[in-house]
């Protein structure tokens, strides 16, 4: 018996069955089948009861899974705290970076700085989904995460929050909303939402929807769903086919290059877009604190703000180099700890 018999027993124990788990585990069902067969003959105990449709654990396999994944996760630790150790001794930084425009920026900025004051240290950044930097903490691969939110179910993540900036609505140039200076959420409910695919991240496309239904908006989401750079979707929401939310500091400068656009704020309760730095509690490296503390060292040092007309007007501020929230008159800064989306 060795772990990735416990990871295959762990799997079908959360699938219910056999062939969800074999496609989990990118194995043929039969070969799966085999190998928990012949963990039951060298235990001498039978794990599951066998279905017609699925499987279930017997009274002595739901003991052993809950063993097996308290092993798992304690190898898994082992692995982490060794790959961190060696990397500090190294002066080694991995950072995982899901796909964000600024997120990366200020990442680079941060990199930057710690290579000045480091300049025999390896540092890599390793591009990411949003879905894999968690595990990706958990099991070592790197030593800190750049993401959009904090896990709320993982005990072993921590972070902290360095970004925050309210969307505002990217809108055609000629729908009447577009004449006002503000919108409210309940003024787009009839105007398709053009945003990211939910399986890109999943957990980001719930929160962002249940976070409209909050704001009165039953978002009515356009038949189609872009994935790209803002200068495709731009081509989309200028023909009237819907609108999308940008931050006006982040994407908005992207989605300038195409004609028939404008950018206006909201005038009720914001939806913030947010960066977060995560790291495991158990075996946050010297060199990954150090990350952290450059990082809020250079937002802290700040950038003149940048308003929603700024960043609309030919020659605004790059990305990169605003940092202070966006402020318009009559608004104050954004609301604590509102739903976490990915900075647009």
């Amino acid at each position: 018996m060795d772990l990735k018999d416990l990871r295959y027993a762990v799997a079908i124990a959360d699938e219910g069955s056999f062939t969800r788990a074999a496609a989990r585990l990118n194995l043929a069902q039969q070969a799966l089948s085999k190998q928990i067969r012949d963990l039951e003959r060298e235990l001498t105990v039978r794990l599951f009861v066998r279905l017609p449709r699925g499987a279930r654990l017997t009274t002595a396999g739901a003991r052993f899974v809950a063993d097996a994944r308290r092993t798992l996760a304690e190898s898994q630790r082992a692995v982490a705290r060794a790959r961190s150790v060696a990397r500090d001794e190294a002066q080694h930084l991995r950072v995982g970076l899901g796909s964000c425009a600024v997120l990366a920026a200020r990442t680079a900025s941060t990199l930057t700085a710690l290579r000045r004051r480091h300049t025999l240290a390896a540092i890599e950044v390793l591009d990411l989904a949003p879905a894999a930097l968690i595990p990706a903490l958990r099991d070592g691969t790197v030593d800190v995460a750049v993401g959009t939110a904090l896990p709320e179910s993982e005990a072993d993540v921590t972070g902290e929050r360095v970004w925050a900036r309210p969307y505002c609505a990217v809108l055609p140039a000629n729908h009447p909303l577009a004449a006002r200076e503000v919108v409210g959420w309940r003024d787009l409910g009839d105007l398709p939402l053009i945003t990211f695919v939910r399986h890109s991240d999943p957990g980001a496309y719930d929160a962002l929807v249940r976070a409209l239904s909050r704001r009165g908006v039953d978002p009515r989401v356009a038949d189609m769903q872009v994935g790209g750079p803002p200068s495709l979707v731009g081509a989309f929401i200028a023909e009237g086919a819907g609108w999308a939310l940008a931050t006006a500091e982040g994407a908005w400068p992207l989605y300038r290059s195409q004609r028939g656009l404008v950018l206006r704020a909201f005038a009720d309760t914001p939806i913030l877009a947010e960066g977060w730095l995560l790291w495991s509690r158990e075996h946050c490296s010297p060199f990954a604190r150090e990350f952290v503390a450059t990082w809020k060292g250079l937002e802290q040092l700040g950038a003149p703000a940048v308003t929603v007309a700024d960043a609309a007007a030919p020659g605004s501020a790059d990305p990169d180099e605003v940092i202070s929230p966006v402020r318009r008159a009559g608004t104050v800064g954004p609301p604590a700890r509102p739903p976490a989306f990915p900075p647009g």
